[in-house]
């Protein structure tokens, strides 16, 4: 059934204007591929894969888990890929879940040297990854670098907008945090 839905709005989208993009959104929770590959089976028109990640859940894994996505994303399904949501707040405590403390530390490993990015600060009491602006910034980078690098098109950050969430980048009287500047790292390409 879900083949049939989306054949109906991928015509209609088609339909209006033939040159706009259709992206699928899929998470990163359980197995996207399911979904995909029924998709694919059932020849679906889409152009983009768009990806949610984020590294404080355990079930949308390593930065590594996310290129190897990518890549062969793109590989199998001949599709671009997009990173549709991602998020890091600068705010994590304990009060907030020490499961996601310890996801987003196992989760934001650097490939390169299998270990936490050296960049992000960790809290001295818990040795968890700190929830603070200037890692909220870092950690942004760190996804975006490393899904450009496994061939994503873009990317886009999810509640950034928002002063009600601890993942916004405004704080409650609406002035943008510095982290709001990893936008700028990117703004020329």
């Amino acid at each position: 059934n879900i083949v049939t839905y989306l054949k109906a709005a991928s015509k209609a989208v088609r339909d209006f204007n033939d040159k706009i993009k259709i992206m699928v959104h899929v998470t990163s929770s359980n197995s996207p591929e399911t979904l995909l590959n029924t998709l694919k089976n059932g020849s679906l028109d889409y152009d983009v894969i768009g990806l949610s990640y984020y590294p404080r859940y355990d079930s949308h894994g390593t930065i590594s888990k996310l290129k190897t996505r990518i890549s062969s994303w793109k590989t199998t399904y001949s599709k671009d890929v997009v990173i549709a949501e991602m998020a890091f707040d600068w705010n994590y405590n304990v009060n907030y879940g020490v499961s996601n403390l310890i996801n987003a530390k196992a989760n934001l490993v650097n490939p390169e040297t299998d270990s936490v990015y050296s960049d992000l600060e960790l809290d001295s009491e818990s040795n968890y990854v700190l929830g603070s602006v200037e890692n909220q910034k870092k950690v942004l980078i760190h996804i975006t670098d490393e899904s450009k690098n496994s061939g994503a098109i873009g990317v886009c950050t999810w509640g950034g907008e928002t002063r009600d969430w601890t993942h916004g980048m405004f704080t409650w009287e609406g002035k943008a945090f510095d982290s709001i500047d990893f936008f700028k790292k990117y703004s020329a390409e």
